[in-house]
């Protein structure tokens, strides 16, 4: 009767939905138990309380698994207002997390459609007009490379990359472009033909296709085009971009980040050729919630399993609610620590962590991968191991909205740039560096262990609440930079609403990590960005220790 009542209180929090729904197991467990002979009437209402403890369950399960269509439509960018309406249907709230995300990817892809449609009439021959023409189209790239290897010697070494050519396009002579034509896996003279197998996925400034070499049909990679488009508004930042993902390819050697091939134009578009690696990591957690929700639908646990077991199993065979095995997500999460590590020593701030840009092999191996947010910090010395982390919190000059909001540091979020009142003066923005990429390897751990974002914030000062009910209350500096902002006037943090301990870390993980990654993400999470752990301090943690 008591779970019953937990179930019928928690229909507006997810995590109170799966507190009711391990109960009501339990309570329904016990249940069949009981002796069947004629009950008396007490015993015969806790029977009925039973029976409703049974549709609260089914009901708690249901709204659960909207939760997680919803959540990963969203991580996808896929707005539906059919699954929406689905989950309200579901009995899920108006202010649900999971459905107030959904209602701003489906304002986000109309706002753009809008945008899209006011701002260029594109031609549309110089696009894939659809993906049977994409299947089917071939191009090629003169390969005009330095180096005197052959075709075949490259593929032996696993598409080893040519030095790029220094020389731009004829007709864009004139501009500052950094990349050249023809650096695609190929020695002087040989021209090699790809031809596109199928569309991988599409972002705000490109599109991404697996390739095989049309020659042999047995040699795959990946090719970045980037949409240069002349009549687009946002030509010159597309540009900026692309060269900036290029240049840092080029200069970037690591296992856990994914190998440049080479680059090339074809009809005055720029390609960027990379390995291919199948998955991301954002398939890999959607499979695993599939599968959860599987098991949600199917067999419960067998009668002779008593609640003690339950609770003294093991924190690698509790159920994550979708999210992957413990040393599965410790695994992954120091390849993206050693990627990061290497980074910021070659002084690189990424600025971009998230399921989605990070790709694993069939071998287990993760693959940092899209450098478009990339930035090279001032006053760094990439020679220098950590000379990275030195400029680490100064004010340099970087593009204030960078990193998904789910994966934003507090310094991301305190507000967007302004000027005095009087006009008189520069701008003033919060700085930020490196610490900003720990701070997402930190949410990130917590959503692959228990299949759920960490922040699920609706907007930037959503964001910053969410994280001080888990946090508490932000730094002093951080408080004054958020309140002199005239961007926040009127926004306030109800003392009453920080540092919630239902919510902190501990009361939210606790179940899922042991101590020792607890901690670990603990340091990844700290407020103030001159504590917060560094990628080198990551890898002395114990939470790594036997890893190499």
């Amino acid at each position: 009767a008591s779970a019953a009542a937990e179930a019928r209180a928690s229909r507006r929090d997810a995590k109170a939905d799966r507190f009711a729904m391990e109960a009501l197991r339990v309570a329904l467990a016990r249940a069949a138990e009981l002796p069947e002979p004629a009950l008396s009437s007490v015993e015969r209402q806790f029977r009925d309380a039973f029976a409703d403890a049974e549709a609260l369950l089914a009901s708690a399960q249901k709204r659960e698994g909207s939760r997680r269509a919803l959540n990963a439509a969203v991580r996808s960018n896929q707005p539906s207002s059919t699954a929406l309406a689905e989950a309200l249907a579901a009995g899920l709230a108006e202010d649900d997390p999971a459905v107030l995300a959904m209602r701003a990817c489906l304002n986000r892809a109309e706002r753009e459609a809008r945008d899209k449609n006011r701002a260029f009439d594109q031609d549309e021959s110089a696009r894939f007009a659809s993906d049977d023409e994409l299947d089917a189209r071939v191009f090629a790239s003169e390969a005009r490379a330095s180096r005197s290897a052959s075709v075949d010697e490259r593929f032996e070494k696993t598409f080893d990359a040519a030095e790029p050519s220094a020389s731009p396009p004829e007709e864009n002579e004139n501009e500052s472009s950094v990349v050249g034509r023809g650096s695609l896996l190929g020695g002087p003279g040989a021209h090699l033909t790809l031809r596109v197998v199928e569309l991988v996925g599409e972002g705000a400034y490109g599109r991404v296709m697996r390739c095989v070499d049309a020659a042999s049909e047995s040699r795959f990679c990946a090719v970045k085009e980037f949409k240069i488009y002349e009549k687009d508004p946002d030509v010159e930042e597309v540009r900026r971009t692309s060269e900036r993902e290029v240049r840092a390819l080029r200069s970037l050697d690591h296992p856990n980040i994914v190998r440049h091939l080479g680059d090339f134009y074809q009809n005055d578009k720029l390609y960027v050729a990379m390995e291919f690696v199948p998955r991301t990591l954002l398939q890999i957690l959607q499979a695993a919630e599939r599968d959860d929700e599987m098991r949600d639908d199917g067999p419960k646990r067998s009668d002779d399993t008593s609640d003690d077991e339950t609770l003294t199993m093991d924190v690698d065979e509790r159920s994550t609610s979708g999210g992957l095995p413990a040393e599965d997500v410790r695994r992954y999460v120091h390849q993206l620590c050693l990627a990061l590590t290497y980074l910021h020593a070659r002084g690189y701030v990424y600025r971009d962590v998230k399921p989605e840009n990070l790709l694993v092999g069939d071998d287990g191996v993760l693959k940092l991968c899209d450098f478009g947010f990339a930035r090279e910090l001032p006053g760094t010395d990439p020679g220098v191991p950590g000379g990275g982390a030195a400029d680490a919190n100064t004010n340099a000059p970087l593009t204030d909205y960078v990193a998904t909001r789910w994966y934003r540091a507090p310094e991301l979020l305190l507000g967007q740039p302004y000027r005095a009142a009087d006009g008189v003066g520069g701008v003033t923005r919060a700085g930020y560096g490196q610490p900003v990429d720990m701070w997402a390897v930190g949410c990130l751990a917590g959503e692959l262990r228990d299949g759920e974002p960490m922040f699920p914030g609706e907007n930037d000062v959503d964001q910053l609440r969410l994280v001080q009910r888990c946090l508490g209350r932000l730094t002093p500096g951080q408080m004054m930079a958020f309140s002199v902002n005239p961007h926040n006037a009127g926004v306030t943090f109800p003392e009453e609403e920080l540092g919630v301990r239902e919510e902190s870390l501990a009361a939210r993980y606790g179940g899922v990590f042991d101590d020792v990654a607890l901690d670990f993400v603990q340091g990844l999470l700290e407020l103030n960005p001159k504590k917060r752990r560094t990628g080198a301090a990551c890898l002395e943690h114990p939470y790594f220790r036997g890893l190499d």
